[in-house]
């Protein structure tokens, strides 16, 4: 998390990377639930997620007629500044997910629904949403 943190520039503080929001920053910080260093233990179950959940097999027994929305940051470096979103959003179309739709925010850091522009992103989402329960 620390690279993160520093991956922002001019960073006030190292959880900056989760929002530009610095009202929601010091929240996070002040929560004591948050901000803690993860275990090894945690690390090798991302790690395994990450390589086992993101092969093709993984996703064989979802619909490819679900409705998916994935979203995130152009400035999150958690999701490469959001050509992670992008890539998988790639990917899941090749795969014949035909009612995806996918969108990366400009200057958007990690946690979206805690960002500055967290507005935007919500009316968004909620058209998305009407329009899914309308199909």
């Amino acid at each position: 998390f620390q690279a993160w943190g520093k991956a922002v520039p001019n960073h006030r503080t190292l959880f900056d990377w989760l929002s530009r929001d610095e009202a929601e920053v010091a929240k996070y910080i002040a929560d004591p639930l948050c901000g803690w260093d993860a275990s090894v233990s945690m690390w090798r179950d991302v790690v395994g997620m990450a390589l086992n959940g993101g092969k093709d097999a993984g996703f064989a027994g979802i619909r490819r007629d679900l409705p998916v929305s994935i979203v995130g940051g152009e400035k999150d470096p958690a999701s490469d500044y959001g050509k992670g979103i992008t890539h998988l959003a790639s990917r899941m179309r090749a795969m014949g997910f035909s009612n995806l739709v996918s969108k990366v925010y400009a200057d958007t850091r990690h946690e979206s629904l805690n960002e500055v522009n967290r507005d935007i992103i919500m009316d968004d989402f909620a058209i998305w949403a009407d329009e899914v329960l309308k199909a």
